[in-house]
């Protein structure tokens, strides 16, 4: 199996408008479940924000963060699936470039 990848987000613009943006084309989610995801992240930066990526998947996304101002780097990660934590902390998310975020159960 090839090698999957995550998003490490160091740090955070103060304008948070293009981040937001830039996490909602991402992600395909809403603005709520956005904007959930954002405070979540800046409170533990730095942190995971997706991972089990292709590469090229990865440094596309990291470069559209990186476009609105986060300081965000790829590096190897031993998930299978792109995943994403939410900010509550007992349930998980899947993201797919084409289809957006979806819950998973726990048992996936």
């Amino acid at each position: 199996m090839a090698p999957r990848f995550e998003i490490v987000v160091e740090s955070f613009p103060a304008d948070h408008i293009p981040v937001l943006r830039a996490m909602r084309s991402i992600l395909g989610s809403g603005l709520k479940e956005t904007k959930e995801l954002l405070n979540y992240a800046q409170t533990n930066c730095p942190c995971v924000l997706l991972a089990g990526m292709e590469q090229a998947v990865a440094e596309t996304m990291a470069n559209q963060l990186i476009s609105a101002g986060v300081t965000a780097n790829i590096q190897t990660s031993s998930l299978r699936h792109p995943m994403l934590i939410s900010p509550n902390f007992d349930q998980r998310y899947e993201t797919h470039w084409l289809f957006g975020l979806r819950q998973v159960s726990e048992d996936d």
